[in-house]
């Protein structure tokens, strides 16, 4: 009976030692670019339809879904709410299994003359109205989505993710408008590719998307662009008094006094105004995201 009741604890305890002794990520380039396809034709529904393409050598390899948010400061990663993933290699499946210690963690076998992993999967958005985690809130209605984008790509578990090239794009759904500090590289009717970034700068930088959608210049005569960027439940609700922009382009008059320099190229203030998402506040290095 004793030994019954120790062994899970010494099991757990080999686990924790097994995950400290873990070799760290290398803090050099990836072999190649990853690219990621998120489709938000059905975001009023609260399903993101994602592909991603990772650059792959034959054998053992493993990928991670984010597990530590920035601004969330915990392991809040919403892993439970990713569907139907299949990886295949040259359009055959290739089989995977999470890690026994970490949910978040996949381990597959690259099979020969296989040099790209294709991955389809369905981010589900919450649906509940409130919760502590900013990102595990409700972030789409029938008329808006926010898109956090450590939601939707999984990244190869052996490099740092600073040294991960991806290159974004996002489908829309006909008519909706898009605020991001992502940079545009094209835009082919609702489809919107970005410009290749870091996979860090990939998670730091948000996305928002409405049919109804407003965009504000608040520093007309400056050096580095600056927008309020709005998306709403009703056009109404995009409403804003010469008062109510006044107040918003002092804010930049105010901090390009107080700091004297821009420690970025350009920056969003990303706004949601709706009684049907989470309300927080959370910053980026060039946008903010706030419901």
């Amino acid at each position: 009976m004793r030994l019954s009741l120790f062994a899970p604890v010494v099991l757990s305890v080999a686990a924790q030692l097994a995950c400290a002794q873990e070799t760290p990520p290398l803090d050099q380039p990836y072999m190649g670019q990853l690219g990621l396809a998120v489709d938000l034709s059905s975001a009023p529904t609260k399903i993101f339809r994602v592909k991603e393409t990772i650059p792959v050598q034959p054998g053992a390899f493993s990928l991670y879904y984010p597990k530590w948010i920035p601004g969330e400061h915990a392991a809040t990663g919403p892993v439970e709410n990713v569907a139907g993933l299949i990886i295949s290699g040259n359009g055959q499946p290739i089989v995977w299994h999470r890690d026994l210690s970490d949910m978040y963690l996949l381990h597959l076998q690259v099979p020969q003359g296989v040099s790209a992993l294709n991955l389809e999967f369905q981010f589900l958005s919450p649906s509940h109205d409130s919760t502590e985690l900013a990102g595990a809130g409700a972030s789409a209605t029938p008329k808006l989505v926010a898109v956090e984008f450590n939601q939707v790509a999984f990244y190869p578990a052996a490099n740092t993710v600073r040294q991960i090239q991806i290159q974004p794009s996002v489908t829309l759904p006909a008519g909706w408008q898009f605020g991001s500090a992502l940079e545009v590289q094209q835009q082919s009717g609702s489809t919107v590719s970005f410009k290749p970034v870091s996979y860090e700068n990939l998670v730091d930088s948000p996305l928002i998307a409405g049919e109804y959608f407003k965009r504000i210049d608040l520093d007309p005569n400056g050096a580095v662009p600056t927008h309020l960027d709005l998306v709403a439940d009703s056009p109404d609700n995009l409403k804003m008094t010469e008062q109510q922009i006044g107040q918003q382009r002092a804010v930049v008059v105010q901090a390009n006094k107080l700091f004297g320099a821009h420690h970025y190229q350009h920056y969003d203030f990303l706004t949601i105004l709706s009684a049907h998402t989470d309300s927080f506040g959370l910053e980026h290095s060039q946008s903010s995201d706030n419901r």
